[in-house]
């Protein structure tokens, strides 16, 4: 059965997945399927998928057993426009690449590339019944699983439920261009936003799962009898958790492949 590891993010983390989230938020076009969001609530959950990716970042790098390509750390279009599908690309240690002149698209075909979701455990469950009993958190949006599955590896990260509710809490259209037009020195800025939305407290913990490839996803999906599930108005592939890697074993499935060779 896999364990999850808890992860707790200090300030400097967290205010790196805010400063990404920030620049994002004007530009970001929602699933057609969510609920109406104000620009309160939009941050903040582009904050808890962004806060996902830094936790498996760091972890990764703690494990020290491959190097990571983030792609909000190296994009170059100003967070104008939809990530590619991933988040991460890993590759292994002794491959050596220059990341800054690489094209985003050379990337995903010679790495390996993650795609981080992010979810509130549901309320009823601890993290252990949820890897029993729960899914990988993969949307049914064309009907073809390979299709809408757009990385290679698809990671799950677990919040708690009920201190991670957003409740009353607001920031302001200021305290957002106020960062954007300061981004290079905007420490005390993100700090505001943090503090605003009590971010350590609800976001600054959580829990990484696993991981499971495209191809095992595929087909397993396909040898069940029920293929999909809905709530809330989103359909979503069937994916059993318990079905996952742990992340020790990523190593394992990075590409043996260096351009510059």
């Amino acid at each position: 059965m896999l364990v999850s590891i808890p992860i707790k993010l200090p300030r400097k983390a967290i205010r790196k997945a805010v400063l990404w989230s920030v620049q994002k938020l004007y530009y970001s076009i929602d699933r057609a399927n969510m609920n109406g969001r104000d620009l309160t609530e939009s941050l903040d959950d582009k904050i808890m998928g962004d806060l996902a990716c830094v936790a498996v970042w760091s972890y990764l790098y703690k494990l020290s057993i491959v190097d990571c390509i983030v792609y909000d750390e190296i994009r170059k279009d100003n967070f104008n426009f939809p990530d590619p599908g991933w988040d991460i690309a890993i590759k292994s240690k002794d491959v050596e690449v220059d990341v800054e002149s690489m094209d985003i698209n050379l990337i995903q075909q010679e790495f390996t590339v993650l795609s981080i979701k992010s979810s509130r455990l549901p309320r009823t469950d601890t993290i252990e019944q949820a890897i029993l009993k729960r899914d990988f958190k993969i949307f049914n949006l064309s009907g073809d699983i390979e299709k809408d599955i757009t990385a290679d590896i698809e990671v799950q990260v677990y919040y708690k439920y009920v201190e991670s509710q957003l409740g009353n809490r607001l920031i302001n259209k200021e305290q957002v261009d106020i960062i954007l037009n300061n981004l290079d020195n905007a420490d005390i800025y993100l700090d505001d936003i943090i503090n605003a939305l009590s971010l350590e407290q609800r976001w600054g913990e959580c829990w990484l799962v696993g991981f499971k490839h495209k191809e095992a996803i595929v087909a397993e999906n396909a040898s069940l009898r029920y293929k999909t599930w809905s709530s809330f108005g989103k359909n979503m592939w069937i994916s059993p958790l318990k079905t996952g890697l742990p992340l020790e074993e990523l190593s394992d499935f990075v590409k043996i492949k260096n351009i510059n060779n």
